[in-house]
């Protein structure tokens, strides 16, 4: 980054995380330092899924990013999350069923949050769920799912 004052190098394991970095670097009030906060607290796949599922309080866990900015970040890069380079087929998956209507799981996942769980925890643990059962049946399901995890 080549600016009037300064000449700065970043370097990045993957290329994914250069994608990331120059998306969240697009967003209007994020720059290098946030960006990069970012990527050193989420992995590439966990910041898609952060903002795929709407979980903007997962972002502001990172140094320099409050709300304002993370509701930005999910506003305007949730249409562009396909470029963020290739998902793992549960990535593709999940951020297809990440909860948007009042439905079932929607409710469930709400009922997670309530709990302690991230809006991310949330929708990978009830990805798998069918749509056909209820939504106490839901949770259940996603409880087992996150206390297995745990340990």
């Amino acid at each position: 980054a080549v600016r009037d004052d300064s000449v700065d190098l970043y370097g990045f394991f993957e290329a994914g995380e250069l994608d990331c970095f120059k998306l969240l670097t697009s967003v209007n009030g994020v720059g290098s330092r946030s960006a990069l906060a970012l990527l050193s607290d989420l992995t590439a796949d966990k910041l898609t899924l952060a903002i795929a599922s709407g979980d903007d309080k997962t972002l502001t866990k990172s140094a320099g990013i409050g709300k304002k900015i993370a509701q930005r970040i999910v506003l305007e890069l949730k249409d562009k999350i396909g470029s963020f380079g290739e998902f793992s087929p549960e990535m593709e998956r999940i951020s297809a069923t990440a909860p948007t209507s009042q439905g079932a799981r929607s409710e469930a996942a709400q009922a997670l949050v309530m709990l302690g769980y991230s809006q991310s925890e949330a929708a990978v643990a009830l990805a798998s769920c069918d749509e056909t059962v209820g939504v106490e049946q839901m949770i259940k399901i996603a409880l087992k799912q996150l206390s297995s995890k745990k340990f």
